[in-house]
Formats: C-alpha cells, sequence, structure tokens
C-alpha cells in the first residue's frame, strides 16, 4: 500500500503548495524524530504532522488546482510520463519525465507509480507560490 502513496519529502512540497485534502494516511513524529506512516484510525495529535496523499490523489489535484495533467506512457518495457498545462484554449507539452527499463513485468505497477512520483516532482516546480 506503501507505494501507492506520495513519500514524505514530496508530500511537505506539497502541503507547502497548498494540497489539504483529506487522506487515509498521515506522516508524523514518533520517538526521537524518526518519520512513520499513520493510518488515519490510528492517528494521533501527537504525531501530528504531513499528509500522506495516493498519487492519484495528486494528480487530480494538479489537474483541477492547476491545470497541469499527467499523462503516462508505457513502450517498450517502460514508463514514462508526459506533462502538460492547459492554457485555455490549448493544451501545451512541458515535457516528457521518464525511469529506466523494468526487470520483469511484474514491476510494471511499481515502475509507473515511480514515473508517475517524478512527473508529480517536476510539475510542482511550475505551480507559482
Amino acid at each position: 500500500m506503501k507505494d501507492l502513496l506520495v513519500g514524505f519529502e514530496l508530500s511537505v512540497k506539497l502541503m507547502k503548495l497548498g494540497f489539504n485534502e483529506p487522506c487515509f494516511a498521515y506522516y508524523g513524529e514518533i520517538n526521537g524524530g524518526e518519520i512513520e506512516l499513520f493510518h488515519k484510525k490510528s492517528f494521533n495529535i501527537e504525531h501530528a504532522g504531513v499528509l500522506a496523499p495516493t498519487i492519484q490523489q495528486v494528480e487530480k489535484w494538479l489537474l483541477e488546482s492547476h491545470e497541469i495533467l499527467l499523462i503516462p506512457n508505457f513502450d517498450d518495457n517502460h514508463w514514462t510520463c508526459d506533462i502538460f498545462e492547459f492554457a485555455q484554449p490549448d493544451l501545451i507539452y512541458i515535457e516528457t519525465v521518464a525511469i529506466e527499463e523494468m526487470e520483469s513485468y511484474k514491476e510494471s505497477l511499481r515502475s509507473k507509480n515511480s514515473v508517475l512520483i517524478k512527473a508529480i516532482d517536476e510539475s510542482i516546480k511550475r505551480i507559482k507560490r
């Protein structure tokens, strides 16, 4: 399940840019400052921390709040993701991000999520604070 969530560092960046959607998980500090992932039901205010959105939540937020569209593509045994921006009435291509070739098709979902995380990280650099 952790593979479906945006990591801690990227989650912090997203919150600074205004991401504040309801999430079923959160990152918080535990003993000694270690960052831990908490499910909403086990979330304790003492661990108050950072939202842990799913990749799909962030994709939707980028599209609805910032008019940035991510389109993942699979070709020649690797995933890429095209980043587009809406500039009414047009859709403008920004860039393509890619990851290394997969070693097996069993890695397909993990590889797709990795390329989406990379595309999200690149996309948020375009958002004005």
